[in-house]
Formats: C-alpha cells, structure tokens, sequence
C-alpha cells in the first residue's frame, strides 16, 4: 500500500511475489481489490533476465492505481407497483468519481409481462417505467464514472393490467319509483366493481347491494331530478382501478322528443334522426309523413321523396315520433316539420362568458332548444320570452320551459366560457320584423348591417309625442359597453343604445300591438288588465303559483311569482264569446279581484277594469288555513297526478285523474296567456283512486300550446300540471 492508507490492497497471489505464467512469459496476472473509499497503488518491480552468455539482470518499476470500489442503487420514488398506463418513477443513487452515465434495461420478465416501457430522466438519473400485462419485471441501471469503473443495481416491480374504459349499460333518464338495471357493457373475470351515487338520497341499491357487475337502483326524486352522476369503480387483482360514469336525468313521465340532421346541398332528401326521448323508453315508432314505411329504429337515417308537385324545390312533411316507455303515461308522442331541398346557410354567433343577449339570422333547421343549446360547453341557463319568461337549462327535462327558438326573437345566454355557436338553416330575410305584442318583446335584429335606433323604431314612435307606441328599447350583456343600453322616444343624447346590430338581442316594450311595425288600428278584441306586484309571507313556499278568482271564487288565471316573489307583468282578462258559440270565463268590468294560495284567501280593493289597467298588489300568505292540515296538503301534492293521451290532442282525449284522498277537485284548461280556455271538470267530489273523464270538447279548441291545471279543496296543485299541445 504505497499511500499508507487503513484498509490494505489485497493480493490475489497471497505474498509479495508474483510469477509469470511461465519463465519466457512476459504476462503477469494480479487482482487487486480496494475495499477503502480513498484510491490506494501498488508497485510492482519487474526483473528481466538476459539469457544470452552476458547474463545481465534488468529491472524496473510499475505503480498500479486501484480506484475505490463504486456502488450503485435503484429505488422506487414511491412504488414498486405499476398499472398499465400509469406508470411509477425508480430513482437511481450512485458513489463514485466525477458525473456518471446511466444506461437501463430489463434484465427480465414473467411470460406474463407483454411489454416494458422504460423512459429516462434528461439526466439519467431516473427512469419512468410502465408495462403492459401481468406479472413481475426486473429493471437494472449500470451507472459508469469518469474512470470507467460500473456499478449495477436492480428493482423488481409489479406490473398490473389497468381495466379499460367502459360504458355502462342502462337509462340515463330512467322513471322514479322503477326497479332500474344497470351493467358494464364488458365484465373482466377476477375483477371486482364497486358502484356509488354523486347524491346517494337520489337512489337506493337493490337489498344495499352495491357491489358486483350488475346493480338495481330504485330512483327517487326527494332531492331533485338530477342531473345525478352514477359511478362504478372497477379493480383488478393486482389493485389497479378505472372508473366508469354515467350521467342520470330523473324522468317522472315518458316525453317525446327528437332532433335531425339535413345534407342539405349534398343530399337534400337525406335527414339523419336522432332521439332525445326520455321516460325509461322501451320503443320507437317514426311516421316520416311521406306515405313510407314506419321505422322502429331509435335513431333512422329516411330518405324522404322529392317535393311532389315542384321537384328540386323546398317541400315540408309532418315527421312523427311516438315512445313507449315504463313511466307514466306510458307513450308520448311528438311532431315536427322537416323541410327538404334546404339550401343551407349557417350564422356564428360569439359568445362570451357571462350574460349575452343574442338572436338568429337563420330559421335553425332544428328549432328545439336542445338541439340549438344542449351542446354548448360551459352553458348555465337561456332565457326567452313569450307571454312570461320561459327557461331552458341543460339537463332540465320537463322542468324546462323554453321548447323551440323562434325566428325574429331575442334570447338570453348566461354561459361561463366564451365560444363561438354555430346554427344553420335556411336563409331568413333580413328586412323581417317579428310583430310585436302589448308588453314586453324579447325581440332579434335581421338585418346584415347596423341601423340606427332612430330609423330601426321610427315606426313605433309619434312625430308629435303624443302617442308613443314604444315605451323602451334596451339590450345588455357581458360584451355590451356599460353592460345595459337604452333607447326611449325622443330621449335624444340621453339614449345610449343608438343603433340595432346583427346577431343582438332587445327588450322592445310597446303599449299596444303592433303589426307590420305599423299602429294597430282599432281596440283590442278582448278587454285585460296587468297584474304586478310582489307575493310573500311566512305560509308562503317561493316560486309557487297563486290562484286568480272573480267574485264567484272561479279560478280565472294564475299568478306565477319569481322565487324572490316578484311579479311579472300579468294579464287578467274579460269573458269571452266565442264566434262558434263558445264561452271563455273571465271577469266583467268592476268585478272584484281576488287571490288564493294553499286554500287560503286574499282579498284586495283590485276591480277589472278591461282597460289595459296595471294593478300594483302586495299579496301576504300569513297563516295556513285552519281547515288545510299542512302535512295532508304536502301529501297531495306528491301523489295526485293528473295525464292526458294521447298528447298532441286531436279533436278527443281522456283525461286520467288520480285522487290519493277524498276531496273536491276542479280542472281547467289555460291557454298561453294564462287564461281559461275551458273548464273540463267543474268543482266535483272525486272518489279515492283513478278517474278517467272524456274530453270531447278538445276539437273546439284552436290549435297552439296549452296547461292543464288541478284545483283540489280550493288550492292549485302545482305538481300536477300538464303540457298539452292541440293539433
């Protein structure tokens, strides 16, 4: 040890001396091994012997450097076990001389293990690692320094199979109350599943079994309809876990309905049909209205035959969907026109996050709001108007009001994220003006460029200011200077919204019908007062409806207050005779207005006066009526349902009533603007159970959109109200 260090250089040879290999070798062979952390020599003297006759002896000597020994390890950062597609990190340690070199490799594998991907670090000093198959790998680092000297080190990791994505099987709007099935589309033996509810008040499992490929869950609506998320975690044996969702939508009665897709200019006779029906659906029946064949296809792809009597032109048929399903009533059905030979033209309308207030200057092929909206990212609410807000929101069901855009209106869009919506469909003339009706308009712009507010309304306004149509124009949103902007006749500099842009929505306030953006000519047909106002007390539940009485306590109309109990601007109306001898109830000029919420009633110095009067109310619900037990009434409203089939109504119908508990039940027919257009079950004690009433007056009515209302014991029953739409 020629540096005198601790720990001695250990000869392989044993003692100081070492032989060649043989006398006329001139190979020595020595190992020498530093077991220290320091570099230790040797010396070696080499003689050499000349055999020639002078016999001279040389000599010399050679110094042997033995660097210390190096080490290496090769440890996980966290773990050792890896499921496919998720792979872990081995962290390589090392002592030796200067910066190393990193060199990985599998040193071996099960016959389990299909594959190993290794991926070093940029500076080699740790390597990602994954597989794919089941089994154990050895993974090995040699690391080299400066001098050469390589140190190895391996790690034994587990590879795991990560089960793949999959879809499970069953409704996405399955029907409250129903045994509902749910399965993976594929099941992996040995694998394990454990299913979870986002709200688990909106379901229960089947005997509580939670577990295994297949579940049933009775759904339930006690904490709303949804959207609810339905997970299941699937586990391999070897611990690896993916997690499969579905989005549930609560369903409390089949509703039909369905959007379409036109080739337009390629193949203007083609319409691909997709379903969105919802109800636990158990079968589809498509009427094309061409004279074809009936598809039982959820989602057909029809080609329609060309426009009849002028081929190559624009011709619409009547498609018709009917659903059968396991929620009640059963079937629903639903009608809507397709127009083929469209040239199509498309409108990109930007939205940015926050409230936009925007129009269409195309008639959408497919007016529904699902089909319009149900697609855009980050979406909160839109909001319409026609006779009172009307709300559409992702995943609403039938809780949602606004069904179909109309061209010439004006929407409003609460979204979070901006983006850029695209609607096609057939040109609309940009000189269209939507008329306008008393109150408020929710009103879109045609045409291509901006016009100014002055010549856009100049119409609706009075050169001598005497007789004003319009009360105000206004628009507003997040991409509006000053958020609002508005226009009232002859404000002059004071009106900020000066001109009217494409693609913009306005609230456009008028005092009187306007056709044509021409005066109307003549007093209305029909005498109405509006009702504003505030409703609020401690018996009073926010957002549900108050009745409207004449003096014989007949319900005329319903008051529909905002969930802060503000009231909209609502009309109450004259009686009515019709031309075809038909009567309307409403109020006589002078009769006394009251109100009735839960049985209880309000009385006010309100009297109709029929000449577009506006009657501001503070309408306070205070105390429960002492003959209504509260817990009876919440009771009733669960259970009493009220159906109508076949919907859309043709000139008949039936009506299905069931009754939890005796009582006196009236039933009434509102039109749009909310008011009776026909009383189909005047004030009648109903037994216990189902009643079925035939409505035979259904073909006297005009065609449009209607609500069928339930009145028990004196009290609106708000769950009970239907839809209908008559052809």
């Amino acid at each position: 040890d020629g540096n005198g260090n601790d720990d001695p250089v250990t000869f392989d040879a044993g003692g100081e001396q070492v032989m060649p290999i043989s006398s006329f070798d001139s190979t020595i062979v020595d190992s020498l091994i530093n077991t220290g952390t320091a570099a230790l020599s040797v010396e070696y003297r080499i003689f050499v012997d000349d055999t020639s006759s002078c016999g001279i002896r040389n000599d010399f000597w050679l110094e042997v450097i033995i660097r210390e020994e190096a080490d290496a390890s090769l440890d996980p950062a966290s773990t050792t076990d890896i499921c496919s597609g998720d792979p872990i990190i081995l962290v390589s340690d090392f002592t030796g001389i200067g910066t190393p070199t990193y060199s990985y490799s599998v040193a071996s594998q099960d016959p389990g293990v299909d594959s190993v991907i290794l991926v070093p670090s940029t500076d080699g000093s740790s390597v990602s690692v994954d597989g794919v198959g089941s089994g154990q790998a050895t993974i090995q680092v040699d690391i080299t320094d400066e001098n050469g000297c390589v140190a190895s080190a391996t790690q034994i990791v587990n590879i795991g199979t990560t089960p793949p994505p999959n879809d499970i099987i069953g409704p996405a709007q399955p029907c409250v109350n129903t045994f509902v099935s749910y399965s993976l589309d594929s099941i992996t033996a040995g694998n394990t599943y454990q299913w979870s509810l986002s709200n688990p008040s909106a379901g229960i499992f089947f005997n509580n079994i939670d577990t295994g490929a297949t579940v049933i869950i009775t759904w339930n609506s006690s904490v709303g309809n949804g959207p609810f998320n339905l997970s299941v975690t699937e586990t391999s044996p070897e611990g690896c876990t993916t997690t499969h969702d579905l989005t549930v939508t609560l369903t409390t009665s089949v509703e039909a309905d369905f959007s379409f897709q036109l080739n337009f200019n390629s193949d203007p006779l083609t319409v691909a049909f997709t379903e969105l029906a919802g109800g636990g659906i158990t079968g589809y029946t498509w009427d094309f209205g061409d004279g074809s064949a009936m598809s039982n296809d959820p989602n057909p792809v029809h080609t329609f035959p060309d426009n009849p009597m002028n081929p190559g032109q624009p011709f619409t048929y009547n498609v018709t969907l009917t659903v059968v399903g396991t929620c009640a009533p059963f079937t629903a059905t639903i009608t809507k026109p397709v127009t083929i030979n469209q040239i199509t033209v498309c409108d990109d309308v930007d939205l940015v996050a926050g409230v936009n207030f925007i129009s269409f200057d195309v008639v959408p092929t497919d007016s529904s709001a699902t089909a319009i909206f149900g697609s855009v990212p980050g979406l909160l609410q839109v909001s319409g108007w026609t006779n009172g807000a009307t709300i559409f929101q992702p995943g609403g069901g039938s809780a949602n009001t606004l069904d179909f855009v109309e061209q010439g209106k004006g929407y409003v869009v609460l979204i979070t994220q901006n983006f850029t919506m695209q609607v096609c469909g057939s040109r609309i003339d940009t000189t269209f003006k939507r008329p306008l009706e008393i109150g408020i308009n929710y009103h879109g712009f045609m045409g291509m460029s901006p016009q100014t507010s002055d010549d856009y309304l100049a119409n609706l306004i009075d050169d001598n200011m005497l007789n004003d149509t319009l009360v105000v124009a206004q628009t507003y949103g997040s991409n509006v200077p000053g958020f609002t902007q508005n226009y009232v006749p002859n404000g002059g500099s004071a009106n900020t919204l000066n001109q009217f842009e494409n693609g913009r929505g306005y609230i456009i306030i008028v005092n009187q019908p306007v056709s044509d953006w021409r005066y109307a000519i003549g007093e209305p047909t029909e005498l109405h007062d509006f009702i504003v106002g505030t409703v609020s007390g401690t018996a009073y539940t926010a957002g549900e409806p108050v009745e409207i009485l004449n003096e014989a306590e007949q319900v005329i109309g319903y008051l529909e207050p905002d969930l802060d109990g503000n009231l909209r601007a609502t009309p109450i109306y004259g009686a009515v005779s019709r031309a075809d001898g038909g009567f309307i109830p409403g109020l006589s000029v002078g009769e006394a207005v009251s109100f009735r919420y839960n049985g209880q009633l309000v009385e006010t110095e309100l009297n109709f006066s029929g000449g577009m009067a506006v009657h501001e109310v503070d309408l306070r619900f205070d105390a429960l009526n002492p003959g209504l037990d509260e817990d009876i009434s919440l009771e009733i409203d669960e259970d009493f349902t009220l159906d109508v089939a076949p919907n859309p109504v043709g000139d008949m119908a039936t009506l299905r009533i069931f009754n939890p508990s005796v009582g006196q039940v009236e039933v009434l027919l509102m039109d749009i603007n909310g008011r009776v257009a026909q009383r189909l079950l005047s004030e009648a004690a109903l037994p216990v159970g189902t009643t079925r009433i035939d409505w035979t007056s259904a073909g006297d009515l005009p065609a449009g959109m209607y609500e069928l209302i339930a009145i028990k014991d004196g009290r609106l029953i708000s769950g009970a109200s239907r839809r209908i739409i008559k052809q």
